[in-house]
C-alpha cells in the first residue's frame, strides 16, 4: 500500500480540460524543456509540510476572503477586469490568460501530481478543500497562478501605470488558490516560474506588437 500512495497520481481530468490540453498553444514549444522539474514527493516531509500549510491558510479564512477567492474561481477574467476598473478590455484579459492554457495542461497531464486533499488523506492531514468550479485537472503547475502571472507581466507592458494593481492581482489569485485548499504552494512557484519563461520568450514581442497596433 506504501508503494501505492507514493505512485499516486490525479487521474483523468474533466473533459472540457482534456479538449483544450489537445490544442496547439502559443508557447507549446518551451513545455518539454519544463517536464522535468521535481516537486515534493508524496511521502516526503516537504510534502507535509506544504499540507499543513494549506489545511492552515483554509482554516483561517474569513468570510471576505473566501468570497474573493470564489469570485477568482469561478471567473479569473472578470476578477481582473474589476480589480483593474475596468481599466482594460476584458477580451484582451481573456485572450491573454487563455493564450498559456493548452501548455499549462500539457504539463498537468504530464505530472498527473494530485491535488491536496488526495494526498492528505493518505497522511491523515485534516485538510478539506472548498467545492471549486475549477480545480478539475491535475495539481501541478497551477494553471489559475501561471496564466494570472503571465497576463499581468503582458498587461504591465501594455500599461505600465498598473503596474501595482497587477502584482496584488497576480500575489492574491496565487494565494486564493491555497486557500481554497486546492493547490499547493509549489504548484504556484512552478506556474510562475513558467509564466515568466513564456513571457521572456522571442515569441512574446510579436504578441506584443500585434497588441499594440489594435490598441
Amino acid at each position: 500500500m506504501a508503494e501505492l500512495f507514493v505512485e499516486l497520481k490525479y487521474g483523468n481530468m474533466s473533459a472540457e480540460s482534456e479538449v483544450i490540453s489537445q490544442k496547439t498553444g502559443e508557447y507549446d514549444h518551451l513545455v518539454n524543456r519544463w517536464k522535468g522539474v521535481e516537486y515534493p514527493e508524496n511521502d516526503s516531509v516537504e510534502i507535509v509540510k506544504e499540507l499543513k500549510e494549506v489545511s492552515k491558510a483554509v482554516n483561517s479564512m474569513d468570510s471576505f476572503t473566501m468570497t474573493q477567492c470564489l469570485k477568482v474561481d469561478v471567473n479569473l477574467n472578470k476578477y481582473i477586469f474589476e480589480k483593474l476598473d475596468k481599466k482594460v478590455s476584458q477580451k484582451l484579459i481573456k485572450n491573454l490568460t487563455q493564450m498559456l492554457a493548452p501548455s499549462v495542461l500539457k504539463l498537468k497531464k504530464h505530472y498527473q501530481r494530485p491535488r491536496p486533499f488526495q494526498v492528505a488523506y493518505h497522511l491523515n492531514v485534516p485538510l478539506f478543500p472548498f467545492n471549486t468550479h475549477s480545480a478539475h485537472s491535475p495539481s501541478f503547475p497551477s494553471g489559475h497562478a501561471t496564466q494570472t502571472r503571465y497576463a499581468c507581466n503582458m498587461l504591465a507592458t501594455l500599461y505600465p501605470n498598473l503596474k501595482k494593481e497587477l502584482e496584488e492581482i497576480q500575489a492574491f489569485v496565487a494565494d486564493s488558490r491555497i486557500l481554497l485548499g486546492v493547490h499547493f504552494p509549489s504548484d504556484n512557484e512552478t506556474g510562475f516560474d513558467f509564466a515568466d519563461d513564456c513571457y521572456d520568450d522571442e515569441k512574446t514581442e510579436k504578441i506584443l506588437d500585434s497588441i499594440s497596433r489594435l490598441m
